[in-house]
């Protein structure tokens, strides 16, 4: 598996959204990375999701996931991409668990 990773342009948008603190910054990147993305019920990977939904709309829906567990942005056509951020978070609890 690849780990994927937020640009400098990302960490520069969403800074300037609405994150001035690098905790923040690094749990969505780590999110990314563990993120489920579908395109109406099917799996496609995040770099077919910002594709299809443009980087703000992207950016927005993995910082909603990160935090919140899921998000769902839709497509000018009306198809939802949806973004399952469980597997981090249940990694997360494992790693509380472990200390």
């Amino acid at each position: 598996m690849t780990l994927v990773k937020l640009t400098e342009e990302d960490k520069k948008f969403l800074r300037e959204m609405m994150y001035e603190d690098e905790k923040s910054i690094n749990q969505i990147e780590k999110a990314l990375d563990k993120t489920i993305f579908e395109l109406d019920g099917k799996r496609i990977t995040a770099e077919e999701a910002r594709k299809i939904l443009g980087d703000e709309d992207f950016l927005s829906g993995l910082d909603r996931s990160s935090f919140h567990v899921d998000a769902v942005r839709y497509t000018e056509e009306r198809k939802a991409v949806t973004f399952d951020s469980r597997p981090f978070f249940r990694e997360k609890a494992r790693r509380r668990e472990a200390r």
